[in-house]
Formats: structure tokens, C-alpha cells, sequence
């Protein structure tokens, strides 16, 4: 007699999942969230490669051709407020599909934009469909793959794909990825009350304060670091730095793309390292190499040479790809299934508030001042990232590396699960 879903705990659930080798169907949830994962840093790109002539067309200042990125990140920040509780709440397919077609159909309406005014509205519409894909994303990604690579496997979809042995048929037990691992209401263990998704952002909020204030504030730190660094060097290289080296706008899309290939290549060392590394030193590690790899590329800044800038790039993206890929894992495995979409919208929306104003307000800096000041001021940023990770580990907090996540949730509540590295309740 086959066992009805409610009365499966939420740990054997959990467990089952980690038990699974490895099959086609966890690719086939890998390669859907890769494809959705790559909005973002495909955007990003492509803005940064076509903003100058995009700037010359509708005569645009500085500032405002700063507005385009901008807009973008407000956007991003109200999408992944709301798609985190609307997906704890309705599942995580369901919201991954409708913001698929939101951002696509959008993304064409932008194409013909007829001024500045409208591009701005356009492009904050369609930001909305990736932010709420953050959340989305993120909590499908630790909820399904197994324990032992979910480190590995969360990196690969931001930086590589990871190489898994015996490849088998799709599996029922891993089709139904609606609300993470309890997509059916679990019977509460004795003393147990029922955790149900929360319907509005501010009851969810409310609890990760209350019961969950360390992992939030860990998640908001990382992702306000790594965003305000990611997204200020895009706006700053875009609009005033290759201007200055004298790159032509025919050179600008090959700038990029080889730029990344230094970004692939930091991925997919994070991706074969990740989870041998542990938590606490990838991301401290990367956070400061990152802010190393903005100091390298103001040095070659200096020079005013095209190549050195182009080498310098490349280093800083695999750094910086390196750090932010560490770093989602580490703080979205903290969040308990029921909140671990909105703890990551929450995080990620932090983390664009900072992005906003570095990518407003960096390029006109370096245009007044010149670029050394946004670069130390990107730099800075990065180093808080590593600093928020040292403080986590000295003061005892969680390295979920390897761990299921239903002994990740249950640290937190104060029950049984971690060793005691845990650390206490607030953690």
C-alpha cells in the first residue's frame, strides 16, 4: 500500500530526494532554471553593448543612459519582493512559467521603444518577470538536487554545467517541483505547528526577522555586495571607461563577450570546487579576491591601454563570477522550504537598492572625478561581502555543504540536526 503524500514528513521527504541518484530529470530542472537564470546576466550584457549607440540615438546624458541600467534594477528589486512570497505561496513552476512569458513578451515591446521615457517604463516592466525569477530559481535549485551536490549543482547553473556518472531515466519523484520539497502539506511532528506559506510579503518578512535574523541579515550583506559590484562595474565600464580607452562601438559587443569567457571560467571552477571548499571559505575567499580584481583593473585603467583593460576585465569577471556564485547557494540552503522564496526575494531586492544607486550614480562619479574613485568604491563594496562572511564563521554560523536542508531548518529552530559549529538560535 503506497503511503498518502500527507503523511510524509518534510525530513523524509527531504531525504528521499537526497537518496536519488542522479537522473535526467535533475538535468532537465538544471538546464530549465540555467536558461531562466541567464536573463539577467544576459541583459546586463547586452545593454552594456549596445548603451552607447543606444545613448547617441535618443541623445541621452550620462546620467541618463545611467537610468537605463537603473530602472532595470528597481524593477528586479519589486519583481523578487513579490515573486518570492507569491512563489513560497503557489508554487515554484506555476511562477516560473508566467515570468518566462511576462519578460518575453515585454522584452520584444522594448525593441520598439519610441524615446527614453518609454524605455525606461519597458524595461522596468520587463525587469519585474527576472526579479521574481530569483527567488523562483534559487529555492527549485536547493530543494531538488541531492544534498551531496547541491553546492555543485547551484553553481553550475549560474557558471557551468557539472559532470554526474550513470545518467538515468526522469523519475516521478523529482517531476513535481510546485513548492520545493513539502509541495503538499507535511503532518506536523508532535509540538509542531504547521508552517504554511505566507499569502503577503510582510507576514513572511515578519517571521525571517523574527525567527531566522542572522541568515537574513547574511543573505542581504552578500547580495547587496556582490550586486552593488557586479552591476556598478557594468554601468561604469559601459558608459564612461571604454570610452576612455577608446574602444569603437563596433568592439564593444566583442569586449563583452570575451569578457565573460574570463566569467565562464570562474564559474566553472566554483562549479568543481564548491562543495569541497565548503561555504565559509568560497565565498570569504572570492569576495576578496573579487575586490583584489577591481584593484587589478583600475591599475590597467590608469594606463589607458584597450588590451590590459580587456585582461583585466576578464580576471575580475572570474573572480567576481566565482563570489556570486558561491554565494546564492550559501544563503538560499538557510532558509527554511515555507520562506526560503522570500528570504531570497528579500535578499536580492536589499541587494538591488545598492545595485541602483551604484549604476546611477558610479559613471557620473568617475566622469567628475575620475574612474579610480567608483573603482575603490566597488572594491569597498566587495570587501563587505568577505567581512560579512569572516563575522558569520567566527561567531559559529552554519556551512550547509553537504547537509540536508531539513537539518539546516531544524538548527535554526533550536532542535536537533547540526553539529554544534551550527551556532546559536539567531543564526
Amino acid at each position: 500500500m503506497t503511503t498518502s503524500p500527507d503523511a510524509l514528513s518534510a525530513e523524509s521527504i527531504g531525504t528521499r530526494l537526497d537518496r536519488l541518484r542522479w537522473s535526467g530529470t535533475h538535468l532537465s530542472i538544471l538546464m530549465a532554471l540555467g536558461a531562466g537564470w541567464l536573463f539577467d546576466s544576459s541583459e546586463v550584457n547586452l545593454v552594456g553593448s549596445v548603451i552607447n549607440p543606444l545613448s547617441e540615438h535618443f541623445q541621452a546624458t550620462v546620467e541618463q543612459s545611467s537610468r537605463i541600467f537603473w530602472v532595470w534594477l528597481l524593477g528586479v528589486l519589486f519583481g523578487a519582493l513579490a515573486g518570492g512570497v507569491l512563489a513560497d505561496r503557489f508554487g515554484r513552476r506555476r511562477l516560473f512559467l508566467v515570468t518566462l512569458l511576462w519578460y518575453s513578451g515585454f522584452t520584444v515591446l522594448t525593441a520598439a521603444s519610441p524615446n527614453l521615457e518609454v524605455l525606461y517604463v519597458l524595461r522596468f516592466l520587463t525587469a519585474l518577470g527576472v526579479g521574481a525569477e530569483y527567488g523562483i530559481i534559487n529555492a527549485a535549485i536547493m530543494e531538488f538536487m541531492p544534498a551531496r551536490v547541491r553546492g555543485r549543482s547551484a553553481a553550475a547553473v549560474r557558471g557551468g554545467w557539472p559532470r554526474e556518472d550513470g545518467w538515468r531515466r526522469p523519475r516521478r519523484s523529482c517531476g513535481g517541483w510546485s513548492r520545493g520539497r513539502t509541495s503538499t502539506p507535511a503532518r506536523p511532528s508532535p509540538g509542531d505547528a504547521p508552517e504554511a506559506p505566507a499569502t503577503t510579503h510582510r507576514p513572511a518578512l515578519a517571521e525571517l526577522v523574527r525567527r531566522y535574523p542572522g541568515r537574513l541579515l547574511l543573505g542581504c550583506v552578500l547580495d547587496l555586495s556582490e550586486a552593488f559590484g557586479y552591476y556598478g562595474l557594468s554601468a561604469l565600464l559601459s558608459i564612461v571607461v571604454l570610452k576612455q580607452v577608446h574602444y569603437t562601438d563596433a568592439e564593444i559587443p566583442f569586449f563583452f563577450i570575451l569578457g565573460n569567457v574570463g566569467a565562464l571560467i570562474g564559474g566553472i571552477g566554483m562549479t568543481l570546487a564548491f562543495d569541497r571548499l565548503g561555504r565559509r571559505w568560497s565565498v570569504g575567499t572570492f569576495y576578496a579576491l573579487a575586490a583584489a580584481g577591481i584593484g587589478v583593473l583600475a591599475a590597467a585603467t590608469s594606463t589607458g591601454d584597450k588590451g590590459l583593460v580587456l585582461a583585466a576585465t576578464m580576471l575580475a569577471n572570474a573572480v567576481a563570477t566565482g563570489a556570486w556564485t558561491a554565494a546564492y547557494p550559501t544563503f538560499t540552503e538557510l532558509f527554511p522550504t515555507h520562506l526560503r522564496a522570500a528570504g531570497i526575494g528579500t535578499s536580492v531586492a536589499v541587494g538591488r537598492i545598492g545595485a541602483a544607486y551604484g549604476a546611477l550614480y558610479l559613471p557620473t562619479l568617475a566622469v567628475q572625478i575620475g574612474a579610480t574613485a567608483s573603482y575603490v568604491l566597488i572594491a569597498a563594496f566587495w570587501s563587505i561581502g568577505a567581512i560579512a562572511m569572516i563575522v558569520w564563521s567566527v561567531s559559529g554560523g552554519v556551512d550547509g555543504a553537504r547537509q540536508p536542508l531539513s537539518a539546516l531548518s531544524a538548527g535554526a529552530r533550536g532542535t536537533a540536526g547540526l553539529s554544534p559549529s551550527a551556532g546559536p538560535l539567531t543564526k
